[in-house]
C-alpha cells in the first residue's frame, strides 16, 4: 500500500463510521420538567436516547421509556448511562419498571427481576447500594453473575462497596444503616403503584440528620 493511498482510506473509514453512528436507531427517549445533561449537554424537554447514552439530573428527576417495555425514573442529582439491556447507575437513585429482559447495575452489583413485571429502587447512597423491590422480586448477582441473595416485594437490603452485605452490631454506622433501610422499606407501599409522593420522596437526596 502506497503512502499516497493511506489517507484516502481513512477518509473512507472515517464517513463509514460517521454512517453508522448516525444510522443506529433510538433505544427510547427521555423527558423532564426541566432540564437534565445527556452526553454532555444540557437538554429541556423530550430528547431520544442511543445505546451508551449519558444521562445526569440536577433539581429535576428525568423520566426515560425504553423500546424494550422498561420505564425509568431517574431522581434529582443523579447520574447513569443508558444501555439496551441495562442501566448502570453511577450517582443516586433510580426507580425501574417492568425489568422483563432488563438489569440495573449498581457498583458491582447486578440488579435482575426474579418474578415477572418487578419493579426495583436503587439508591446509592455514603458508600452503600440501597435496593428495594415495590412488586414481583429482585435476584442480586455479583460481578462474576454469581446470586448474592433475593429480595421479595415489599422489602429492602444494602449492600457496601466490594460486594459484602452491611455488617450487624451496635455501632453507629449500623444504626444509619438501619434507619436508612427502615426509610427505604416505608416507601415500598401501594403509594408506588404510581409516580407519586412517595416515589418523588425516595428519589430525594438522602437526610444526613441523626
Amino acid at each position: 500500500m502506497t503512502l499516497k493511498k493511506l489517507p484516502k482510506l481513512l477518509v473512507v473509514a472515517a464517513v463509514t463510521i460517521a454512517y453508522v453512528i448516525a444510522a443506529s436507531p433510538a433505544i427510547g427517549v427521555a423527558s423532564a420538567v426541566g432540564t437534565f445533561m445527556l452526553n454532555s449537554s444540557e437538554v429541556e424537554g423530550n430528547a431520544n436516547l442511543f445505546d451508551g447514552s449519558r444521562i445526569r439530573t440536577d433539581k429535576a428527576s428525568s423520566k426515560v421509556y425504553l423500546m424494550s417495555g422498561a420505564a425509568l425514573v431517574l431522581g434529582v442529582n443523579s447520574a447513569g448511562t443508558i444501555y439496551r439491556d441495562h442501566f448502570t447507575l453511577n450517582q443516586g437513585a433510580t426507580k425501574v419498571d417492568n425489568l422483563t429482559g432488563y438489569s440495573i447495575h449498581a457498583d458491582k452489583y447486578d440488579i435482575r427481576q426474579g418474578k415477572p413485571s418487578s419493579q426495583a429502587i436503587v439508591r446509592i447512597d455514603q458508600g452503600a447500594v440501597e435496593i428495594a423491590a415495590l412488586s414481583g422480586s429482585l435476584n442480586i448477582f455479583d460481578e462474576k453473575g454469581a446470586l448474592l441473595t433475593r429480595i421479595g416485594a415489599g422489602t429492602a437490603s444494602a449492600f457496601q462497596s466490594g460486594l459484602s452485605t452491611l455488617p450487624s452490631g451496635a455501632s453507629v454506622d449500623n444504626n444509619n444503616h438501619k434507619r436508612r433501610l427502615a426509610y427505604l422499606y416505608l416507601l415500598t407501599g401501594s403509594a408506588l403503584t404510581g409516580l407519586g409522593l412517595a416515589t418523588d420522596a425516595i428519589l430525594q437526596p438522602s437526610s444526613t440528620s441523626p
